[in-house]
């Protein structure tokens, strides 16, 4: 169990271009608000190292290792993939253990879910 972010990304219920244009606006949002993070926030790449991957096709990241900071991968692809990460249906989930790049994980939640309205849904 533990504290659990939940959501539905129906991504048939648009067509692609329609899906890559939303999709593209909450990575701006997400980038956005990133860069207005309090710096003690350290947000690292998937493995809680290098660097976040907030691009036009997935956005991923977690908290920082070193610190131990980190926990679950926030993964949110564009298209589904079966790289580790994303699972087969259109539900997913995030653990985050309340650490602190849970904040990014709050707000890009929101971000997907303003800009992909009935598509993407926190639950």
């Amino acid at each position: 169990m533990g504290y659990t972010h939940y959501w539905t990304f129906k991504r048939s219920a648009l067509s692609p271009e329609e899906l890559g244009i939303r999709y593209q606006r909450a990575v701006e949002e997400i980038r956005h608000l990133l860069k207005r993070l309090t710096r003690d926030i350290v947000i690292s790449g998937a493995d809680g190292t290098g660097h976040p991957i907030l691009n036009n096709e997935k956005v991923c990241f977690n908290g920082d290792t070193f610190q131990d900071l980190d926990h679950e991968t926030f993964f949110v692809p564009l298209i589904k993939e079966t790289d580790g990460f994303s699972r087969d249906s259109d539900w997913d989930f995030c653990k985050t253990s309340r650490k602190p790049y849970d904040l990014l994980v709050c707000v890009s939640l929101i971000a997907f879910s303003r800009a992909l309205p009935g598509v993407f849904t926190l639950t």
